[in-house]
């Protein structure tokens, strides 16, 4: 990998104080045949620049690459003929697909299967937006009381059309890189359920008859409103809340008329919003257990069988873990006074003494104000001023709250900072090692390696003592041995370059990254908590 004229300073500098060429390859995330090579050409040249290269010129300038990207970026549906043509067209330069290729590739755009989903319009994007606020501020006890419902069908072949097989020229054919499908999947069933904070439903096969073979309102009624959904209302008790979609059979006029007699409350529902209803994860997770039988299924019977089975074995653990918590901006105020006056400030805006000297909140989680505060200070206007005693701020109380007063075990907590591009997991505050050690470890390299996949960025990984500082007071030290969250991760964002003023150009990037290093390590605790379950 080439580098930058900025990154062979740094390796000059740090072998000129003596260390070695692996310790400047280590810190620099760099190979040490890279290292060397850099140095020698110093010694040779005392240029830090690379020499000039010999070969055939580009064929394209910087602006054409730039309108290159650019085009891809206004409309991310273009192939690379179309960006081809629009090159040639406008800048009247004639490159190859390939080369266009290469240059998108160069700029980190591959082309990738589209995410598919139902068209929205604005009003069905204000009316989710509306349903979010509405339901901001529910407490656990009132989503203790709604049942969660949906239909699903299951084929018996169903087909996986992200599904790729590796061969050869020729091969495309050959049975053993053959997808065969079945007319109308073999068969299939329709199934209902529920689930809630209390426990989930019994699995129903409905049959159809409705409109393209659904469910009619009046089989609803009696096979599904009638037989579990009243018995359920009755234990819950007045606070009961059914939520259904806007599926024809939920909303027809006699079904509805029976939620009334009844005095079922129902909650609205916004339109093409299956994304909201937390059962479509479980109705994945039901499919994945069936499919990985031994034998699978052969008939529409078998796979009955199958699913009743499958979803009896799911335990409560797993509905509770379709529950996340997200909280934006722990600091509002000090977010707010970021844009407003001071962009490097990092505290909350806490007073003492009748004037803002703020709080850093990720010092304010413990311990008592007895021990050393290494990394804290007990200073009011020291940047890591810790507070005058653990969970003083309004805003690390609330969250401490919301954690250990709630009726769902948390397996996984994540609080994000810059600049240093590292993924740190407990202790932070003494050198001792944690007891999950290991399998925090484990963790954060699942998540390092999602992210050098999705943008070639090389993110440390540790104990936050080893690869930071000490440090007391963190929310990691806290959820992990306080809150027994086994799972605790304080992750910094880029840029070491750039420190905490992080060019615009890389806000998109990073947070692509990261997205995909999160949504690798949830799999990855899924995957743990399953196993520690069973």
């Amino acid at each position: 990998m080439d580098t930058t004229p900025e990154e062979a300073a740094q390796v000059v500098a740090l072998l000129q104080q003596g260390l070695s060429q692996r310790a400047v390859a280590a810190q620099l995330h760099l190979s040490q045949s890279a290292v060397s090579r850099v140095y020698r050409r110093f010694q040779e040249t005392g240029a830090f620049n690379r020499r000039p290269r010999t070969g055939r010129h580009r064929c394209t300038s910087e602006r054409d690459d730039r309108f290159i990207v650019s085009t891809s970026l206004r409309n991310r549906h273009l192939t690379g003929v179309d960006v081809q043509q629009e090159l040639r067209r406008v800048r009247q330069v004639a490159v190859s697909e390939w080369t266009v290729r290469r240059r998108l590739k160069e700029a980190n755009l591959t082309p990738k299967r589209p995410a598919s989903g139902p068209k929205l319009t604005a009003g069905h994007r204000q009316a989710r937006l509306q349903f979010a606020r509405e339901h901001l501020d529910w407490s656990i006890a009132q989503w203790r009381s709604v049942l969660f419902t949906d239909e699903c069908r299951v084929c018996l072949h169903g087909s996986d059309r992200r599904g790729r097989v590796y061969r050869r020229p020729g091969e495309r054919f050959a049975q053993c890189c053959f997808a065969e499908t079945v007319a109308y999947g073999g068969g299939s069933c329709m199934m209902w359920a529920g689930i809630s904070l209390e426990g989930k439903t019994a699995l129903v096969f409905v049959p159809g008859g409705g409109r393209g073979g659904g469910l009619t309102a009046d089989r609803y009624i009696t096979d599904i409103l009638l037989g579990h959904v009243v018995p359920y209302a009755e234990f819950v008790g007045e606070d009961f809340v059914l939520m259904h979609d806007n599926a024809r059979c939920h909303t027809a006029r006699v079904s509805r008329q029976f939620l009334r007699e009844k005095e079922l409350r129902t909650m609205d529902w916004p339109a093409l919003s299956p994304d909201l209803n937390p059962i479509e994860h479980l109705w994945d997770e039901l499919k994945r257990r069936v499919r990985a039988r031994n034998p699978v299924p052969a008939s529409v019977d078998e796979l009955k069988t199958a699913l009743l089975e499958e979803w009896d074995g799911i335990p409560q653990e797993t509905v509770k873990k379709l529950i996340r918590y997200l909280v934006p901006v722990l600091n509002p105020d000090g977010y707010v006074h970021t844009h407003v006056n001071d962009r490097m400030w990092r505290k909350n805006r806490a007073r003492h003494d009748n004037k803002i000297v703020g709080v850093d909140l990720n010092r304010n989680f413990g311990p008592s104000l007895n021990s050393r505060g290494e990394g804290a200070s007990v200073d009011p206007n020291h940047l890591n001023y810790r507070g005058p005693a653990p969970f003083s701020e309004p805003e690390t109380a609330a969250l401490r709250d919301t954690i250990l007063n709630s009726v769902v075990p948390f397996k996984l907590f994540l609080t994000f900072h810059a600049f240093s591009e590292a993924i740190a997991f407990p202790w932070g505050a003494t050198h001792e090692p944690c007891p999950d050690y290991v399998p925090l470890l484990e963790g954060a390299t699942v998540m390092a390696k999602a992210i050098e996949q999705t943008s070639g960025r090389l993110y440390k990984v540790g104990a936050f003592k080893d690869i930071m500082y000490r440090a007391e007071g963190t929310s990691i030290d806290w959820s992990y041995g306080t809150a027994f969250i086994p799972f605790s991760y304080l992750i910094e964002l880029r840029s070491k370059q750039h420190k905490f003023l992080l060019p615009n150009d890389e806000i998109e990037d990073t947070c692509k990254e990261i997205l995909s290093g999160v949504l690798a390590l949830a799999e990855h605790v899924d995957k743990q908590t399953c196993v520690n379950l069973k």
